[in-house]
C-alpha cells in the first residue's frame, strides 16, 4: 500500500514558468531552477536591448523562490554582470547555488568566487542529482556554449538556448546522450551580424534556417511543447539598428508549426506550463511582443 507521503511526492508537478529572454525556471518539489537571467540594461556594448525589461521589485520576488541558477555560457544575454552586481546581495541571502560548466578559462567561475557566491561546477554529460526527483544533465556545444537538460518524477526539459544544434549528424549526437524531452526550450531568430544594410536576403535566409532548425530539433527531440525563446531583444545601436528587418517574431513560430503534432507555447513573462496536454492559446502573449516591439 503507498503511503500518504508517497502519494503526495508522485503527485507532485513540475511547472515551467518563462521570465524572460533565455531565462526560464523549472520547478519541482523544493527544487527551482532558474538559467540565463538578463533582465535589465544592454548587452554586447548597447549593441542589444530587451524587448521588455522587468522590474527590481519583480526580480527580488522571483529571487525568492530561487533554490539554484544556471548559466550556459559567457555572453552578457545569458551571463549578466549588471544582474549580479545589482542582486547579489538577494542571491546569497537565499543561499542560491549557482551551477556552470567545467570550462577552461575559468572566467565566469573566478567572477563569481570573487563576489563570494555559492558555486557548483557541473561536469559534461553526467547526471547531476539535486533532489532525488530532479536532475539535471549539461552538455557541451561549439567552443563556449551548452546546453540543458532537466529530468524530474513527470517531466523532461530541454534547454537547448543558443546552442548550435542545426543538422542531422548534432541533433542524433545529442540526443543519443539526453534522449527525447516533453518540452523544448529554443532560440528562435538569428543573433549575430548578418551583412551590411543592403544585404536583407541574408538575413531573411537567416530567419528562415532558424525556424527550419526549430523543425528539425522538434522532428528528433519530439517536444509535445516547444517554448521560442532567447531571441526576446533587438539590435538597438544606430550601427546595427537595421539587422531587426527580418529577424523573426513570435507569431512566425507559431505559423511554421501549424499542424504540427508539436505545440507552440509563446510566452509572456510569468507565464506558466503546469499541464502538457492543455490547450494552448497564444495570443495574449503575441499580442504582449507585439506591443513590446
Amino acid at each position: 500500500m503507498i503511503s500518504h507521503k508517497a502519494f503526495i511526492k508522485m503527485k507532485i508537478k513540475t511547472t515551467v514558468q518563462f521570465i524572460n529572454h533565455a531565462s526560464i525556471l523549472v520547478r519541482h518539489g523544493e527544487i527551482s531552477l532558474l538559467s540565463d537571467p538578463w533582465y535589465q540594461g544592454d548587452a554586447f556594448n548597447k549593441g542589444w536591448n530587451l524587448l521588455h525589461e522587468l522590474k527590481d521589485d519583480e526580480i527580488n520576488e522571483l529571487l525568492d523562490n530561487v533554490t539554484h541558477l544556471w548559466i550556459s555560457h559567457e555572453h552578457p544575454d545569458h551571463f549578466s554582470i549588471l544582474f549580479f552586481k545589482k542582486f547579489g546581495d538577494r542571491i546569497k541571502a537565499n543561499n542560491i547555488q549557482i551551477l556552470f560548466q567545467n570550462s577552461r578559462d575559468k572566467r565566469v567561475e573566478t567572477f563569481l568566487n570573487k563576489f563570494d557566491f555559492d558555486v557548483k561546477i557541473i561536469d559534461f554529460n553526467s547526471w547531476e542529482k539535486l533532489s532525488q526527483q530532479f536532475e539535471v544533465f549539461c552538455f557541451k556545444d561549439g567552443f563556449y556554449d551548452s546546453g540543458l537538460a532537466i529530468k524530474t518524477s513527470d517531466k523532461t526539459i530541454l534547454n537547448i538556448n543558443d546552442c548550435d544544434i542545426k543538422d542531422k549528424s548534432r541533433c542524433e549526437e545529442v540526443l543519443k546522450i539526453t534522449g527525447e524531452c516533453d518540452i523544448l526550450a529554443s532560440q528562435f531568430s538569428y543573433a549575430a551580424w548578418k551583412g551590411g544594410v543592403e544585404n536583407i536576403n541574408w538575413r531573411q535566409l537567416a530567419a528562415k534556417e532558424k525556424i527550419d532548425t526549430m523543425k528539425l530539433q522538434a522532428l528528433y527531440f519530439k517536444p509535445k511543447i516547444i517554448i521560442p525563446f532567447a531571441s526576446f531583444v533587438y539590435f538597438s545601436n544606430n550601427a546595427n539598428f537595421y539587422l531587426n528587418d527580418a529577424a523573426n517574431k513570435p507569431n512566425d513560430v507559431v505559423d511554421a508549426f501549424t499542424g504540427s503534432s508539436t505545440k507552440v507555447n509563446v510566452m509572456k513573462p510569468f507565464e506558466i506550463i503546469e499541464d502538457l496536454d492543455s490547450v494552448i492559446d497564444n495570443k495574449h502573449s503575441l499580442d504582449f511582443w507585439e506591443k513590446a516591439n
